[in-house]
């Protein structure tokens, strides 16, 4: 289950998925892996996503109800 709302946010903001990476330093299958639900990022990742959308971690990605 997806637990992130990296893809909209990024959408919302008009920026394609290599656009993004490329402003975050990561690869576009890393973002592709992470939009999908396919990968959990790192802190660090976390922090080159937000810092590249200006977003707070919170507005991006949330936990999971268990």
């Amino acid at each position: 289950m997806n637990s992130n709302n990296l893809k909209d946010v990024r959408t919302e903001r008009g920026i394609s998925i290599s656009e993004l990476a490329r402003r975050s330093h990561l690869s576009r299958v890393t973002v592709t892996d992470i939009e999908s639900g396919r990968r959990n990022p790192t802190i660090k990742t976390v922090t080159a996503l937000c810092k590249a959308l200006n977003k707070e971690p919170s507005e991006i990605f949330f936990l999971e109800s268990v």
